[in-house]
C-alpha cells in the first residue's frame, strides 16, 4: 500500500512538473512574440515606415498620446497618423526599453516600458507606455498603445544653450589688415559649445585660441572660458538683451595685468552677425570701444 502511494505521488509530481513546463514553454514563446513586435515597431519608427509600424496593430486598435494630443482609432488611422508625422522632415530616433510583460490570460498580454525619443537636436524625451495585446487567429496583435511623457533622468544642458544655436558653424571676418576665422561646434553630448579661433594680422605671427561656452547650474547662468596662444586666459558670463548677447569678460594678460570688456554678439540673418566690444579696460586704463564688425558664415 505504501509503495502504491509513493508511485501515485511520484506520478502526480511528474504531471505537475511537466504541466508547469508546458505552460512555461508557451509563455516564453508568447513573450518572444511580444518582444519581436516591439523590435519591429522600433525598427519601423527609425525607418519612418508607417505601414510597417502599423502592421502589428489590430484592425480596431487604439493609439493615445495625451501629451501631444495625438490619438487614433483603427489600424488605418494609426498608419495615417504616423505617415503624417514622418512627413515633417524631422530626424527621429527611437529606442524602446521593455520593463515588464504580463499575461492576464492565455490570449491577453500587457507590456510596459519606456520609449527614448530623439528629434533633431532637441533633448531626448523619455516616454512611458503601456501596450495591450490580444491573440487573434493564433497571432499576437496590439490592441491599444498609450503613452505619457516622463522627466528624463539625464539632464542635457543644450536646452539652456539652444538660443545660441545660431552661433554654430564656421565664420570669418576679413579686412585689409586682419583675418579672423572661428569654428564653433557643439560637444558630443551637447552640453557646451567650443569655439576655436585663429587671427592673422598681416606682418605678425598668427594668434589662436579656444573659448568654451557652457551652462552653470549653480549660478543659473551661461558662462565662458577663453584661452589663447599668448598664455592669456579669461572668463565671463553671458546675458541676452533684446536680440543681442552680452558677454561680460575678465582676462588675465600674459604680463599679469587685468583686462575687462563687454563683448556684444548680434545675429542678423542666420548667415551673419555683428561683433563689437565696449567698456574695455586694462588695469583701470580705459580703452576705446571696438565698433561693430560683420562676421560672415563660411559653412
Amino acid at each position: 500500500m505504501q509503495t502504491t502511494f509513493k508511485i501515485c505521488l511520484t506520478l502526480f509530481a511528474l504531471v505537475v512538473v511537466f504541466g508547469c513546463n508546458e505552460v512555461n514553454r508557451h509563455e516564453e514563446a508568447d513573450e518572444k512574440a511580444i518582444r519581436n513586435i516591439v523590435h519591429s515597431y522600433e525598427e519601423a519608427y527609425n525607418q519612418e515606415n508607417a505601414e510597417k509600424l502599423a502592421a502589428d496593430f489590430a484592425s480596431d486598435a487604439t493609439y493615445n498620446n495625451p501629451l501631444t494630443g495625438e490619438s487614433a482609432e483603427g489600424k488605418e488611422a494609426i498608419e495615417k497618423l504616423f505617415k503624417e508625422k514622418f512627413a515633417d522632415s524631422q530626424k527621429r530616433h527611437l529606442e524602446i526599453v521593455i520593463k515588464d510583460i504580463q499575461f492576464p490570460s492565455s490570449d491577453e498580454a500587457i507590456e510596459k516600458g519606456v520609449m527614448k525619443i530623439k528629434i533633431d537636436d532637441r533633448p531626448e524625451m523619455h516616454i512611458a507606455y503601456q501596450a495591450e495585446y490580444a491573440k487573434e487567429n493564433n497571432k499576437w496583435v496590439v490592441k491599444a498603445l498609450n503613452e505619457i511623457e516622463l522627466e528624463s533622468p539625464i539632464k542635457n544642458d543644450s536646452e539652456h544653450l539652444n538660443e545660441l544655436s545660431w552661433f554654430i558653424g564656421k565664420w570669418s571676418d576679413i579686412d585689409d589688415n586682419v583675418e579672423i576665422l572661428s569654428d564653433n561646434q557643439w560637444d558630443k553630448f551637447k552640453n557646451f559649445i567650443t569655439q576655436n579661433f585663429k587671427m592673422k594680422v598681416y606682418g605678425q605671427d598668427d594668434f589662436e585660441g579656444k573659448q568654451i561656452i557652457a551652462w552653470d547650474p549653480e549660478k543659473q547662468v551661461i558662462r565662458s572660458w577663453v584661452f589663447d596662444s599668448d598664455g592669456e586666459f579669461g572668463e565671463g558670463t553671458w546675458e541676452k538683451v533684446d536680440n543681442s548677447w552680452y558677454a561680460t569678460m575678465r582676462y588675465i594678460l600674459s604680463d599679469g595685468r587685468i583686462a575687462t570688456s563687454k563683448n556684444i554678439y548680434t545675429p542678423i540673418d542666420g548667415k551673419s552677425y555683428t561683433f563689437s566690444s565696449v567698456e574695455r579696460e586694462v588695469d583701470g586704463e580705459v580703452l576705446p570701444d571696438m565698433n561693430p564688425v560683420t562676421v560672415e558664415k563660411v559653412e
